[in-house]
Formats: C-alpha cells, structure tokens, sequence
C-alpha cells in the first residue's frame, strides 16, 4: 500500500491525519480521542501500542484502522511511495489561457493533444506512461514526438 493510498483511505474511514514536523503520520479521530504516530518506516503492528481505556473506537472503526495499518506494515519500504510525475510543456504553443502541455482526455490510449493546465484532464504521467506513449503506435513513427517526451519533461512537485 502506498503512503497516499493509506491517507485516502484513513480519510475515507473518517480518521483525521496529518504529517508532523517528524515526517511522521498522526492519526486521529475526529473528536480527538486518541493520537497514533506511525513513520513511514513503520513494518511492525508490536509498535503500535493503545491504551482501549482511553480509546473511543467503535469495534468496527478499530478493526477498520488495524486492518490499514496492517496492510500498510506488510508494504515493503521501497513500494510506498508514488512514482514521481511529469508534465511535458510543449514549447511554442501558446494561448490566452497560458503555457500548453501535453494532454491525455483520460489515459494515455485516449485522444492526446495540447491544453492549458487543467485539473480534469490528464497531464501528470510517470515515466512508465511517457515510455509507452514513446512506443505507441500513432507516434513511433514521429522522431520529433519521442525527443519531445526524452528531452522537455518537467518533474511535479507535490504542494
């Protein structure tokens, strides 16, 4: 499981979570009940410790956040974190709404052109997709497409 999949999915369950000045995660419910604190080193369930007295989980919310960080322990280290993203600015297109980018309407088998910044279209991609896009048959044969992907990528850092 990686880092963000489990702070989707503590999310989704209701847990509140943050990440302190330690790079720790720090989960928590909603009405403060109880604080725990994993590293994203974090492989063993024994370092986990809850006082249940102090502890106002419903059985079903417990077995819930034991199951995620169970999932999350068992993930080896180097699995955790997500493949950094790209964006590939494509020079010289310019428009009233500002720079263009590579665009996919939803994955990369889909219609590619070029937008502005858009959130609902996709125009982050690993480098695993730029590489398939590379060798995609509608644009193997175009040597300029390939060196545009190799050469004028820029890496999307996370706010």
């Amino acid at each position: 499981m990686k880092t963000s999949e489990l702070i989707n999915k503590l999310n989704d369950a209701g847990f509140i979570f943050y990440m302190n000045d330690y790079d720790m995660i720090v989960i928590s419910t909603k009405n403060m009940k109880f604080n725990i604190c994993i590293g994203k080193d974090f492989t063993e369930l024994d370092d986990v410790k809850l006082n249940l007295s102090e502890v106002k989980l419903t059985l079903r919310e417990l077995a819930k956040l034991s199951q995620l960080l169970l999932t999350y322990a068992e993930t080896p280290l180097d699995e955790r974190e997500d493949e950094p993203k790209y964006r590939v600015p494509l020079r010289g297109f310019k428009s009233d709404n500002g720079p263009q980018y590579l665009t996919c309407e939803n994955n990369i088998h889909g219609h590619v052109f070029a937008c502005a910044p858009n959130h609902s279209l996709k125009q982050e991609f690993t480098r695993s997709e730029l590489d398939q896009l590379c060798n995609d048959l509608r644009f193997k044969a175009i040597p300029w497409f390939r060196e545009l992907i190799r050469s004028n990528v820029e890496e999307v850092k996370d706010d």
